[in-house]
């Protein structure tokens, strides 16, 4: 592990796996408390189904067959990240006003992130060298872990960085069905043509 200003954070997989089994004290989990915004291809009708079960469902916080609905706070985050993808006319946007859901962990607090041993720049890599493995086996060697992690110590979902352009921006996943039905599930979406 590295020390960098103070704190240690994991330089490999394994050295995160270990700072994670390593915790008694979970970080405590918060309310999310706001609107998200969802795009999902035109080919699709169900803007809240988690989609776990593919190989090509490789995502930064969830690997194949775990799955996950990534969400953002903002618009803007959300036209960042799916124009990361190709054309966002090809994408219908949800935006779900007054979600409520509880028991998330927040990676964009600085003292979640030091406890977990990982730092901004280990959750938003974006390295791109037009190979998609090569690629999506560097930038979520840490965040999988995460994201495991998370799922499997009782947390709702998490509230993240996000990772694409200019980084400003900040992203929610909810890992179970269940979770994302009891939050969204009630509230009729506005959509908003891109």
């Amino acid at each position: 592990m590295a020390k960098v200003g103070g704190r240690f954070i994991a330089k490999s997989r394994t050295e995160l796996k270990t700072i994670l089994n390593g915790i008694t004290d979970l970080p405590t989990g918060k309310p999310y408390n706001g609107n998200m915004y969802r795009s999902i291809g035109n080919q699709y009708n169900n803007p809240l189904e988690i989609h776990a079960g593919t190989l090509n469902s490789n995502y930064r916080y969830s690997r194949p067959g775990e799955g996950g609905l990534y969400l953002s706070k903002t618009q803007s985050g959300n036209v960042t990240e799916i124009s990361h993808y190709g054309d966002i006319s090809n994408y219908k946007t949800y935006e779900y006003t007054n979600v409520q859901i509880d028991n998330m962990l927040d990676l964009t607090d600085d003292a979640v992130r030091q406890k977990l041993g990982v730092d901004f720049d280990l959750l938003a890599r974006s390295q791109s060298i037009g190979d998609d493995l090569i690629d999506a086996t560097f930038n979520y060697e840490f965040t999988h872990e995460i994201g495991s992690w998370v799922s499997n110590n009782g947390y709702k979902g998490i509230v993240v960085p996000g990772a694409r352009g200019k980084k400003g921006y900040v992203n929610a996943i909810i890992f179970k069905q269940t979770d994302v039905d009891a939050a969204l599930s009630n509230i009729t979406p506005n959509i908003i043509n891109n």
